[in-house]
């Protein structure tokens, strides 16, 4: 009964491994095709060159816009938590004193 048991689990094996190896076949990757041209074929205008450096030069910028836009947010998440449970008053009386010392650091520095 030992041996019945080992042969149907090799042929239990066998058809398993048949079956995927079966359903694999549709996976085997195809040749790439490559197409090659002379450098006459090729043509690199310089308004392509143009477009590609200001677009990189948007992105950038933008980047940056972003970068910017989150630090500011952050300062704008942490002042919300100070400000809560703050009266209406209060939050305009630390506002009126933040902009005086803002007028008064403008007014020293131009001298």
């Amino acid at each position: 009964m030992t041996n019945d048991n080992k042969i149907n689990d090799a042929n239990t094996q066998t058809i398993v491994t048949q079956d995927v190896a079966d359903k694999n076949e549709g996976l085997t990757p195809q040749e790439t095709f490559t197409i090659e041209a002379s450098e006459d074929d090729v043509k690199v205008l310089p308004e392509d060159v143009l477009l590609c450096r200001e677009w990189v030069t948007k992105i950038n910028t933008e980047l940056d816009a972003v970068d910017i836009f989150d630090q500011h947010l952050e300062k704008v998440e942490g002042t919300l938590s100070v400000l809560e449970g703050c009266t209406l008053e209060e939050i305009e009386s630390m506002k009126r004193v933040k902009e005086s010392e803002v007028t008064w650091m403008s007014v020293h520095k131009l001298r």
